[in-house]
Formats: C-alpha cells, sequence, structure tokens
C-alpha cells in the first residue's frame, strides 16, 4: 500500500471522532465568546474611541483569551477543511466506491463483511475496489497530506 494513501486512511479512520471533535469545539467556542467583551468609551465626540481596560491584569487576561480564540478558531477551521476535504471527494466516487469508503472506513467493516454487503462473491473483488479508491483519493485528498497528522 502506499505510504500517502497510509495517512490518507487515518484521516478517514478518524471522519466520525472529526465531525464530533467539530461540533463541540464550536460548541466551546460560541459558550465563550459572548462573555468576551471590551469597554468602548467614546473620546472627544466624532467617530474617535478607545478600547480601555480596567486593569494591567484585565489586559493580561484578555491578551490571554484571545489567544486562545485564536487557537481555537483554527483548529476549528482545520477539522472543516478535512471534513469538507473529505466530503468533496466522496461526491466524485461513483456509488460503490462510496460505499466501501463508508463501510471500511467510517463503520470499520471487515472486507469480508463488506464483500457480503456490496454482493461480491468474495473479497479479492473488494480489494480491486480498494485499490480503485486509493487511486482516486491519492488526488483528491492531496491536500490532506501537506497537513500535520
Amino acid at each position: 500500500m502506499n505510504q500517502d494513501f497510509a495517512r490518507i486512511e487515518r484521516y478517514l479512520y478518524q471522519y466520525n471522532n472529526y465531525l464530533v471533535g467539530l461540533k463541540n469545539m464550536k460548541r466551546y467556542y460560541e459558550s465563550l465568546y459572548p462573555r468576551v467583551t471590551a469597554t468602548y468609551d467614546d473620546v472627544g465626540g466624532g467617530s474617535t474611541g478607545a478600547f480601555t481596560y480596567k486593569s494591567q491584569t484585565e489586559d493580561i487576561a484578555l491578551k490571554r483569551m484571545e489567544k486562545e480564540f485564536e487557537n481555537l478558531k483554527a483548529q476549528i477551521d482545520e477539522y472543516e477543511l478535512i471534513i469538507g476535504s473529505i466530503d468533496e471527494a466522496l461526491k466524485h466516487l461513483d456509488k460503490t466506491k462510496r460505499k466501501f469508503v463508508e463501510l471500511r472506513y467510517f463503520q470499520r467493516v471487515d472486507m469480508d463483511m463488506i464483500a457480503s454487503k456490496l454482493k461480491y462473491a468474495n473479497k479479492r473483488s473488494v480489494y480491486s475496489i480498494r485499490d480503485k479508491v486509493e487511486d482516486e483519493l491519492i488526488v483528491s485528498l492531496k491536500i490532506l497530506l501537506s497537513m500535520s497528522s
């Protein structure tokens, strides 16, 4: 098996966990965000103004929270890229290949059971489908290879 595809398979096996992780990160992000506010005072009228903080401690705390939000947003963006890339790649597989991916990677079904569910006489035919899936996903999910895993 191609080493690049082995890396892609790790993303495919974790697909459902990425979905749950994304949902949880977004929930956490949204629960924190409304509580982060700064005071905005009008200084001198017109359209100018300035953010004011009550103390240096508050300033430090807000900067830490801002950094936490940036890190969380970067993780959310990464998960969205992974999930979106996989979803888009699956749209371009034919029905049999897409079903193979869903069974093998998302539901973790063994090759004998996949052969049965796809109505193939033996798992050798399923390995042929797997090889075709590999060829296609190596191209369509190449972006995942550039990400740290």
